[in-house]
């Protein structure tokens, strides 16, 4: 398992586009939103 970190994302930013976005690379386990 690999941990990734995105920055300077979009407040509007959904759970299912950042999923479809990192579709190619595998599943997202889990994720987190900090602001």
């Amino acid at each position: 398992m690999s941990r990734v970190y995105v920055g300077n994302l979009d407040p509007r930013v959904t759970e299912r586009e950042l999923k479809d976005e990192f579709r190619d690379y595998g599943v997202i386990r889990r994720y987190g939103f900090y602001f």
